[in-house]
């Protein structure tokens, strides 16, 4: 039996790079809708579990800070050392959500490199 140097054929690369790219668009996606209904509606439920403030009720209702505060919520939540008490389902959206703008934020910083190496 010879030693093969290829592991894989041009074919098996393509098929897993193109496998890769429908992950990539899919995660995009998901991300996209979950964002969009959390910034609509959602991020009142994620004010009653995790706002700081007294009254959840007093957060603002402008579109750029719950954009923030989705971030906040996410992000603090996935490493945060002491968790909130938060329902299985409310944990899972955090993740998803984690997830879904850690894509956006490496796109953007990925085609911004791109850009930058190929017009330089």
């Amino acid at each position: 039996m010879r030693w093969r140097a290829n592991l894989f054929t041009r074919k098996d690369t393509k098929e897993l790079m193109n496998l890769l790219i429908d992950i990539w668009v899919a995660t995009f996606l998901i991300g996209f809708a979950n964002g969009f209904y959390i910034c609509v509606h959602g991020i009142s439920i994620w004010d009653r579990h995790l706002s700081k403030l007294p009254d959840p009720a007093k957060e603002p209702a402008n579109p750029f800070d719950r954009f923030a505060r989705m971030h906040r919520y996410s992000f603090l939540y996935l490493f945060e050392i002491k968790k909130r008490t938060a329902s299985v389902y409310l944990k899972a959206w955090l993740y998803l959500t984690s997830l879904t703008l850690s894509v956006y934020w490496i796109s953007l910083v990925f085609a911004i490199y791109y850009k930058q190496i190929n017009y330089e």
